[in-house]
């Protein structure tokens, strides 16, 4: 259980920053735009690219790993698949 408290914990430490690095990066952008300046909305556009990127790969990494030590835990405490999911859909098993 320790785990799957940690890779949340890490998922939304890594969300929280990648909100905060758009958000710096649409103000890079508006600014780019007020001030008609083609090299700073490229360069914002490029970050902003490569920050979606970034998430969506480390996105498909939380979710394989969350299966997995979902998996594992309910493997572990004996149960099996439909018994799985009906615990999860009945809250036992939180997901944040």
């Amino acid at each position: 259980m320790t785990k799957y408290s940690t890779l949340v914990n890490e998922w939304n430490s890594l969300s929280l920053v990648v909100s905060i690095m758009v958000g710096f990066s649409m103000l890079g952008l508006v600014m780019g735009i007020i001030h008609a300046n083609n090299m700073a909305i490229t360069l914002t556009i490029a970050v902003l690219l490569a920050l979606s990127i970034f998430e969506y790969k480390a996105r498909e990494i939380y979710v394989e790993s969350r299966e997995y030590l979902e998996n594992e835990l309910f493997r572990s405490a004996g149960m099996k698949g439909p018994k799985v999911k009906e615990v999860i859909t009945k809250g036992a098993v939180k997901r944040r």
